[in-house]
């Protein structure tokens, strides 16, 4: 793993990184996406909104949580 520190300063890096996603945002357009982003982005509405199962998964996660003596709260 590269330590961007070992580079440059923390705040310098930091800087040059949001000039770069700026230019790099302003030459994609609407659909530019930096790697991970829609992760991050999927993974905050997931915590904001909750993850939607179906009612026969939900009834089979309550169903092995109970006969794996590990309660699967049922929503």
């Amino acid at each position: 793993m590269l330590d961007p520190a070992a580079l440059a300063e923390a705040e310098a890096f930091a800087q040059t990184m949001r000039a770069w996603a700026t230019h790099y945002y302003s030459a994609a357009g609407a659909h530019g996406r930096i790697p991970g982003e829609r992760a991050a982005e999927l993974r905050a509405a997931a915590a904001r909104d909750g993850v939607e199962i179906e009612d026969a998964l939900l009834a089979l996660l309550v169903a092995l949580g109970g006969t794996a003596e590990a309660p699967f709260p049922a929503v």
